[in-house]
Formats: structure tokens, sequence, C-alpha cells
């Protein structure tokens, strides 16, 4: 048996968030105008709603990615993926946490199982474990019909207890052998208590306030300022 490392990409290995590089990406080029206003008039309000502790952020935050979806709708996958390589060499790899991704090597070299698991759409993981070389990558699925997308997801969007399922999914399929006492998951988000709560060594980057508290509270790792 050997230990699994799994790591968020969003405010973990990268510092930015996808969703907020590809309305940039977007804006400059004068594309999606009205998805991208459309979506700020339905869900920053959601946003308000979560933060106030009126609604759960969990599932607001599932919501705001499955509904983010719609950027891609009517596209093929190749311009998808034009799109998300242009998004990551532009916008995302000067945002790496070279800390992060020093730990995410050292993993390698231990040669225990390493995993980018993320909330964000799968296509850009697979780009960036490609750059990184990381074989095993779960995020968010878009779903397509007669080669285009429809602008929904998948299943559920890659977020909260989904993670945990989903890595349980790849160990069964790929027939791995995980000592789960001895892995890691590294994540800022109290979104991914589950994915902290099911490994031996959870560690908290640059952790939300209410993640810090816990992280605090039960002694976990925490890690801040690159």
């Amino acid at each position: 048996m050997t230990a699994l490392a799994a790591f968020d990409l969003d405010g973990t290995l990268v510092k930015e968030h996808v969703w907020r590089a590809l309305i940039k990406y977007h804006r400059k080029r004068k594309m999606k105008r009205l998805f991208l206003w459309l979506f700020a008039l339905t869900h920053y309000p959601l946003w308000f709603l979560a933060k106030s502790g009126l609604w759960d952020e969990v599932q607001f935050r599932v919501k705001w990615m499955e509904d983010f979806g719609g950027i891609f709708k009517g596209l093929k996958r190749e311009e998808i993926r034009d799109i998300l390589s242009a998004v990551l060499e532009n916008e995302l790899e000067q945002e790496i946490r070279a800390d992060l991704l020093d730990t995410l090597k050292e993993h390698q070299a231990k040669n225990h199982i390493v995993v980018l698991v993320s909330g964000t759409f799968e296509d850009l993981l697979r780009l960036f474990g490609e750059k990184i070389g990381v074989e095993y990558v779960l995020g968010t699925e878009v779903e397509f019909r007669e080669g285009r997308c429809t602008g929904r997801v998948l299943g559920s969007a890659c977020m909260g207890s989904e993670k945990v399922r989903r890595i349980q999914e790849l160990i069964k399929e790929k027939g791995l052998e995980v000592d789960l006492p001895s892995s890691f998951a590294y994540t800022d988000s109290i979104s991914d208590l589950p994915l902290l709560e099911w490994v031996g060594n959870p560690v908290a980057v640059e952790p939300e306030e209410k993640l810090q508290a816990i992280a605090q509270e039960r002694g976990w790792q925490v890690i801040k300022g690159e």
C-alpha cells in the first residue's frame, strides 16, 4: 500500500481562481458578454446570501460551478481546450505556488499516488496535469451532445463530498492500494472539509477563515505565505 496526495487547484496549487481567469479572458475578447452579464446579475446576490450564512456555502459553490459551465455552451471540445490552454498559459501559470508544486514533486519522488482534484473543469486539469506530470485528474466535466457543449455539467460539480467519492471511484477503477492514514490532502476551502477529514494528514493551504479555525482547533498543518 502507498500514500495518496490529493491537491486542490483553485486557491491552492494556483493562487488565482479559474472562473476569474475565464471571465478575464472572455472580457478581453468581448466574448460571451450576455452570458457574463446574466451570470453576474443572478449569481452575485447568491454569493452575498452564502457569505451572510443565509444559504449553505457548499451548495452555493456547487451551483456556481455548475451554472458557470454555460460559458462553453455551443463550443466544440477542441475550441474549449484552446480557450483553457490560453487561460492556463496567460493567466494561471504565473500564479502557480512554487512551494506547493515542490511539495507535489516530493510526493512524486516518494512514489505516492498524486491526484489533482478540483471543482474546476476537468479539461483544464488535464492540461495542467500534462504540464506538471500528474496522471490522475478529477474535475467538473461539461456535457456534449452532437459534438458541442450543452452548457451543462455531467453529474455533479467536483466539490465537497463529491471529491472523496470521485477519488474512491478512481482507486477502485485503477486497482490502487491506498494507505489512508498515511495520505495527504491540500486545499484552501471549507467546502473540502470531507476530503481533509478523509485522509490522515490534512493540510490547509492559505485557508479561508472557517477552515483556518477548524485547522487550528484540530491541530492540522497550515501553510501560509509562499
